[in-house]
């Protein structure tokens, strides 16, 4: 009793069977009363902990949890620039459950690898290579751009049945499931910038180009 703390900053107490605990406002621990299990001199240093307990002969703290991993485009451990590599790398493991999938995968943290981790890559990717919005769906080679190059990519692979997979992101797979097909099209067709994100909308020469090279696609499907 003689040994008790004075002053304020206490979160908590614990009394045990001959010894006592004190929480501080910072998460350390202050020990006081008899030490002749060495309940008192092992008291544990430092600070963050969020939680006390006193035994007869010994005392529990309970230390906040570390915090999730910073979600990063970097999927292949590489040290420079995200690329399309990233991305196939994260299609490896799409539709999967984390755990077991490891956790750098899941890049908004609702422990499925998904299109919503696709979405959180395609804007932390950007922001990594220095561009102040996310990629589009469909810019198969993450110029800034959805273009007739990019249509090239998604016809030249155009695979509906998967068959010939998988098809990574730059084959124009932008949806993850392993195959290129008219979903992806579509997509491209809604995202068709050929002078770049957030440019004029695209004149009507180039909107007729993609609206033809789309009835090659369809006639790919039929036939």
């Amino acid at each position: 009793v003689s040994n008790t703390p004075t002053g304020t900053g206490f979160q908590a107490i614990a009394a045990g069977g001959w010894h006592s605990l004190a929480l501080t406002s910072d998460g350390s621990i202050v020990s006081w009363g008899d030490d002749f299990g060495g309940q008192v001199s092992d008291t544990p240093t430092g600070n963050g902990f969020t939680a006390i307990a006193a035994g007869g002969y010994h005392s529990l703290a309970l230390t906040a949890p570390p915090p999730p991993p910073e979600a990063d485009c970097l999927l292949e451990g590489e040290v420079e620039g995200c690329g399309t590599e990233d991305l196939d790398a994260l299609y490896a493991v799409f539709n999967t459950n984390v755990p077991p999938t490891d956790v750098r995968f899941d890049l908004n943290f609702d422990t499925v690898v998904d299109g919503g981790d696709l979405n959180e890559w395609l804007s932390l990717a950007a922001t990594r290579n220095g561009h102040g919005s996310p990629y589009l769906l469909g810019d198969t080679d993450l110029d800034r751009d959805v273009d007739l190059a990019d249509y090239s990519a998604l016809a030249n692979n155009f695979d509906p049945t998967g068959s010939l997979g998988p098809h990574g992101w730059n084959d124009g797979n932008s949806d993850g499931d392993n195959d290129v097909d008219l979903a992806d099209y579509n997509v491209l067709a809604s995202n068709f910038s050929p002078a770049g994100y957030g440019a004029a909308p695209v004149p009507e020469p180039a909107s007729v180009c993609l609206l033809l090279a789309g009835l090659l696609v369809l006639a790919r499907v039929r036939f």
